[in-house]
């Protein structure tokens, strides 16, 4: 069997896109994600955190000092 060259390659490729209305769709770009029933969300994967960051950052530095107090016991 013959291969083609990348003349005759890229040839091949002009014509088909020529004759197809869907070869002017960029493939790479197309979401495949988005039609699969078993995907996730990333919704679905956790909570949204009710407090504002502010809050939270307050509270992990706390934690952060009660851990640190009791690890140096």
């Amino acid at each position: 069997m013959k291969h083609a060259t990348r003349f005759e390659a890229k040839f091949v490729l002009v014509c088909a896109a020529r004759l197809s209305p869907m070869a002017e769709i960029n493939f790479r770009k197309i979401d495949i994600d988005a039609y699969d029933e078993d995907a996730f969300q990333e919704s679905e994967l956790y909570e949204a955190e009710p407090r504002d960051p502010a809050m939270v950052l307050s509270d992990a530095k706390a934690k952060s000092t009660q851990v640190r107090t009791s690890l140096s016991r």
